[in-house]
């Protein structure tokens, strides 16, 4: 009877209890910027009873009416509350050290993070802008795994280049950038970093397929600024700096080239004589290098005279509003950097308005719009640097008259490289641009929202380039030319897309079908004229020529047609996949090959939502995700797939009237066209792991790769037997690039006042051709090869074993062509004969290095302790070798120029231990071949920048209604570990083929600047 009465009394409790439920609902926001966030876990505490928030942040839960619900999000804070009675509840989530990368503008959606199952990088954007780099590129580099930038030293960083997973193709390896929507290969130097809001970087097929034809190389997608909530809010960044020469080659005065320049003559079992130093026994310097005796005998030291400390300054004005009828971001800026080679240098002026209206409240319109403007003056010549190491130091500047001095007999026959850089400065390239987009989204149902999309790419280009007459030493131009061209570059985008959002307790689909087309077209004229009478900045024009005119034109057009659809699904907050499929349509490619297809497929799934991870609440997320897919490369010229035929009266002319002195032009051939040619395609597959740890304190991401490129839209050196006109374009084999990229990041709370965060990445791909089309063995890019079975573009030559430090090393070596068993012949190179056959030939070469780098990693180390701040960011690349073109100077005396200084200790029977060949005027042992000799370690770590800042106390900026003001002080390239022996570590290329060869581009500086970023 005991028993009947306490179970009546328990079961009226649970009934009362029950009865005692109540409904909450309410809206989830992020704290920092007020937008509502789907998907947040709003779970009764101690229960498994929850929901998660829909599309617009809301939610409606039955709980106790004594609970405490609990809000969990991946990147921000969880946070608790009391019901209490409430039953409306307005949370706003407050940012873990993920903060902005919790939302990623991903292929013409938006998704959290949490439930992305490709490999998306996502850059720390405010990171990133602590550097002072026009282009946003050069700044993030070394800063994402798996990303390479190869920055530029010139002002601007227009020739800055970058690549997703390494060399992905013989062919254009660019990343395509996706801004605001609209799709673009180039220009990103245009862009005000200031104005970028987030970068993603979308590096395998299953993030980056959507994008089809063009997401070969991997996507970057930018998102620029938008208004804030809240009050006006208007912003001032500005920094004023001075740059200097990174790093400089020692290279002979004067008096030392003399001393060399006797050696190499006594060497070469000549004896010493030099229309300038006499036939002495000793070299004598001269008091004129001229007949006339009006060029002094200069000790120049052309390094110093050509590269000048520079100034470099950048202001920006930001301005934002936001309310419930709409958006509204205004910024303008102006960059000028100054180049530390003389008379050269960079100016741009943009201008950017975004903003977005909200129309009968499920209509929203906007636009995203930037113009900008550009002016460098650049010297044409990409290797100019060249022309200045190795300027001989006799010569001086001027003349005594105060004219260019140059040249005279025995002193080589470079331009005074002031004389090229001063008569430069007033040719420039112009450029403009008009970019972005207009849209209107429209949501049809609740969740279901359709989006029209147009974006413009406008770029005209106006180049202007003045070669006068000139006078220097014995070397005299009398012939002056000007040539203008105007081209432009056109490109136009409409995408329309149906996105369809539907969010349950169990459910979650994010889907998106869409149509694209995409159009481009250019055109370009020229003119040239000859003879002008004076040459003064104010007459150059081409109606002021008197002499030959010439003009010409060109013109371009292609387009692309796409139908594309994405869905992802995630099933009880944990289960995720994500299928693609895009079709695309290209004008570039064969008439019957145009059209293909780009699928892609992956998983993922959130381990730490299951039951089984509730004892281990450390780990606050643990994803592992999976994905395959092919994307497309179509970067090729738009009439490759045609023969091209052109008229020409000089090498195609007929008689048609029988005079034998009329000629009627012909049409002669140009290029070979490829109407068969395929889209170049490459399948990823992907393996990740995300893992948080203490509420995402620590963070950890791992990827392993495998990519295989088939089919490579390659251009090959032609063969004799085709004749005239240039190759053409074929599907040229395969290639793999596989690897691992990790990053690693901690942020760590001492106190209120003292914070500090650390980041590390590491990057390591491996590549290899697989194969180069039948019929061929492998294609030749001196120094560089490619072969199947190695690396692209790796470096191919003799094997350099020492220097002949004796007779009996002449005699007991195989025999090498130019080498005797005399004196003449000792400190000269010696090469492995590989095949044994007592020989050195061309059968003795081998693959001698690759420029590609065995890892490469990236280290950020930042803390800020009340008002004071400081971050630092180290950037390290390993193992890549770098063919070492200086080395033709710095260690050979083969020409009447400039040396360096390391001839001085150049091999001698006195000098035995010296690894630099004896010098000589006689190159015998034909030592400019190819070699091991050029071949260094191209590994280097440099202290990218370091920046430290104040920021004013509350006290001070309320007072001043201020919203802050901090000012900085910042350092780049001041520090850097390298053994690398040439002018600059950081190697750019003319082009893809030249990859890893050091042509002596414009040097990178290293900078120091003062900041200031006020908030009204």
């Amino acid at each position: 009877m005991k028993r009947l009465i306490v179970s009546l009394l328990m079961l009226c409790i649970s009934v009362v209890a029950f009865g005692q439920q109540t409904e909450a609902s309410g809206t989830v926001v992020e704290k920092a910027t007020n937008e509502p966030i789907p998907g947040v876990t709003v779970l009764e505490k101690g229960t498994n009873n929850g929901t998660v928030t829909d599309i617009n942040g809301k939610f409606t839960l039955k709980v106790s009416s004594d609970a405490t619900l609990v809000f969990s999000f991946v990147g921000m804070k969880k946070q608790e509350v009391p019901v209490a009675g409430n039953t409306t509840f307005n949370i706003a989530l407050e940012q873990t050290q993920v903060g902005l990368e919790e939302f990623v503008v991903t292929g013409y959606q938006v998704q959290r993070k949490a439930d992305l199952t490709g490999a998306v990088s996502v850059v720390k954007v405010e990171d990133a802008k602590q550097e002072s780099n026009p282009n946003i590129i050069s700044s993030i580099q070394g800063r994402v795994s798996g990303l390479q930038v190869t920055s530029s030293g010139e002002p601007g960083g227009g020739a800055t280049s970058l690549n997703i997973r390494g060399f992905s193709t013989i062919n254009d390896n660019a990343p395509l950038y996706v801004i605001d929507g609209v799709p673009t290969k180039t220009g990103i130097n245009k862009i005000n970093p200031n104005d970028i809001e987030s970068i993603q970087v979308l590096k395998d097929a299953a993030s980056a397929s959507i994008y089809g034809s063009r997401a070969s190389n991997g996507v970057i997608v930018i998102t620029t600024k938008k208004g804030k909530d809240g009050d006006m809010d208007v912003s001032f960044n500005s920094y004023v700096g001075v740059q200097g020469l990174r790093n400089r080659l020692d290279v002979l005065n004067a008096k030392e080239w003399g001393e060399v320049y006797w050696q190499a003559k006594r060497n070469a079992g000549e004896t010493p004589s030099h229309p300038q130093y006499g036939s002495w026994k000793e070299p004598i310097m001269p008091s004129y290098i001229d007949a006339n005796n009006e060029i002094p005998a200069g000790n120049t030291d052309w390094i110093d005279e050509a590269f000048d400390p520079a100034m470099m300054q950048y202001y920006n004005l930001g301005i934002s509003n936001s309310s419930d009828k709409g958006n509204v971001y205004f910024s303008t800026s102006y960059t000028d950097q100054e180049g530390i080679m003389r008379y050269t240098g960079f100016n741009r002026i943009t201008a950017r308005l975004n903003s977005s209206y909200n129309l009968l409240d499920r209509l929203e319109v906007g636009e995203n719009i930037s113009v900008s403007y550009t002016n460098r003056t650049l010297i044409d010549d990409p290797g100019f640097t060249h022309q200045i190491l190795f300027q001989h130091p006799l010569i001086p500047v001027y003349t005594e008259n105060g004219d260019w001095a140059g040249p005279t007999d025995g002193l080589g026959d470079k331009r005074n490289p002031i004389a090229v850089l001063s008569q430069n400065k007033e040719n420039y390239t112009k450029e403009y641009r008009l970019f972005g987009n207009a849209y209107a989204d429209l949501e049809i149902i609740e969740g279901l929202n359709i989006k029209s999309n147009i974006g413009i790419d406008y770029i005209p280009v106006y180049d202007k380039q003045f070669d006068p007459r000139w006078q220097e030493g014995t070397r005299s131009v009398d012939q002056n030319y000007l040539t203008m061209d105007y081209k432009y570059d056109l490109s136009w985008n409409w995408t329309n897309t149906a996105n369809y959002v539907y969010t349950s307790d169990n459910h979650n689909i994010n889907a998106v079908l869409g149509i694209e087309a995409i159009h481009s077209e250019g055109q370009g004229i020229y003119g040239r004229v000859s003879d002008f009478l004076v040459q003064g900045v104010d007459f150059r024009y081409l109606d002021a020529g008197t002499g030959e005119q010439t003009n010409g034109g060109w013109g371009v057009e292609s387009s692309l047609l796409s139908y594309f659809g994405k869905i992802d699904y995630t099933l009880m907050g944990k289960y995720l996949v994500s299928a693609t499929l895009r079709r695309d349509g290209s004008s570039r490619l064969g008439e019957n090959e145009r059209i293909d297809y780009f699928p892609a497929f992956s998983l993922g799934w959130r381990v730490n939502e299951e039951s089984f991870m509730d004892s281990y609440d450390f780990i606050s997320n643990l994803k592992i995700r999976g994905g395959y897919g092919k994307t497309g490369n179509q970067a090729i010229p738009t009439n490759a797939a045609y023969t091209i035929y052109q008229p020409d009266v000089e090498y195609a002319q007929y008689n048609l009237n029988g005079d034998n002195s009329t000629p009627s032009a012909g049409y002669r051939l140009v290029s070979h066209g490829n109407p068969s040619l395929l889209w170049e395609t490459a399948t990823q597959t992907n393996i990740g792991l995300d893992l948080g740890l203490w509420d995402d304190k620590l963070m950890f991401t791992a990827d392993y790769f495998i990519k295989e490129t088939d089919g490579m839209l390659v251009n090959p050196p032609l063969l004799g037997v085709w004749g005239e006109g240039a190759a053409p374009y074929i599907n040229g084999g395969k290639m793999e690039n596989k690897g691992i990229e990790m990053s690693l990041d901690y942020r760590g709370v001492v106190s209120e006042d003292f914070t500090y965060e650390a980041g590390l990445n590491f990057s390591k791909t491996e590549n290899e051709v697989l194969d180069i089309g039948e019929g061929n063995d492998f294609f030749d890019f001196a120094p560089g090869r490619i072969e199947p079975g190695h690396p692209v573009f790796a470096f191919y030559g003799y094997v350099a074993d020492g220097l002949f430090r004796s007779i009996d090393d002449i005699e007991n070596h195989a025999t090498q062509e130019g080498i005797d068993a005399t004196e003449r012949s000792l400190g000269r190179i010696r090469y492995q004969d590989l095949n044994d056959d007592g020989v050195i030939n061309e059968q003795d070469r081998q693959y001698i290095g690759s420029p590609h780098p065995d890892f490469s990693m990236g280290l950020n180390l930042s803390a800020s302790y009340k008002n004071f701040d400081i971050s630092m960011f180290i950037e390290g690349v390993f193992g890549r070798d770098i063919y070492n073109t200086h080395k033709r100077m710095t260690d050979f005396t083969y020409w009447n120029f400039n040396y360096g200084a390391r001839t001085l200790d150049a091999w001698t029977p006195e000098n035995p231990d010296s690894d630099i060949p004896a010098v000589s005027t006689s190159n015998f042992n034909n030592e400019y071949r190819h070699s091991t000799y050029f071949i260094e370690d191209g590994t280097y770590v440099k202290f990218k920048n370091i920046v430290i800042g104040y920021t004013l106390p509350s006290s001070f900026t309320d007072k001043a209604n201020l919203e802050s003001v901090r000012f900085y002080v910042q350092a780049q390239n001041i520090f850097n570990i390298t053994d690398y022996t040439g002018m600059d570590y950081e190697v750019g290329a003319a082009s893809a083929t030249f990859y890893g060869v050091d042509n002596q581009f414009y040097p990178h500086t290293k900078n120091v600047n003062l900041g200031v970023n006020i908030n009204f």
